[in-house]
């Protein structure tokens, strides 16, 4: 939604289009909505190389260590 709407970021169609589709393939159905949306906003050859990059889109394994707080005094 940043990327798309240039909240606190500049404005990138191409790069919100990726996000929703890899949120729509892991069953986010509002992702799915603007993933619509926004395909018919760009163009063809845009939409084609968003949908390539999430379908190459491999998330890291998650770091437990990620979460945890220092110990405070006390």
């Amino acid at each position: 939604v940043l990327l798309e709407q240039g909240m606190g970021i500049e404005k990138n169609l191409k790069e919100a289009i990726t996000w929703y589709a890899v949120a729509a393939s892991q069953g986010d159905n509002g992702a799915a909505e603007r993933l619509d949306a926004l395909k018919k906003a760009v163009g063809a050859s845009e939409v084609a190389m968003a949908l390539d990059a999430a379908r190459r889109f491999k998330p890291k394994a998650l770091n437990p260590a990620s979460n945890d707080l220092p110990a405070g005094p006390g």
